[in-house]
């Protein structure tokens, strides 16, 4: 609960079930919806989920 709410630099590793997937620096694994490709790039999310395996987030308007 700790990053509810909170905006973390995720990097995005891929794909899974239609959904991005990345880990914060502190490695938390962090699920994003997006069309655009994120894979391989850090970019801010705003974490509006977390869970005891796993975060969901939405991407921030850079």
């Amino acid at each position: 609960r700790a990053y509810q709410d909170q905006t973390v630099d995720i990097l995005f590793e891929g794909l899974n079930k239609g959904r991005w997937r990345g880990r914060t620096t502190t490695n938390k694994l962090v699920f994003v919806e997006s069309d655009q490709n994120l894979l391989g790039k850090i970019v801010p999310v705003s974490i509006t989920w977390t869970g005891p395996w796993s975060m969901q987030g939405r991407l921030l308007e850079r």
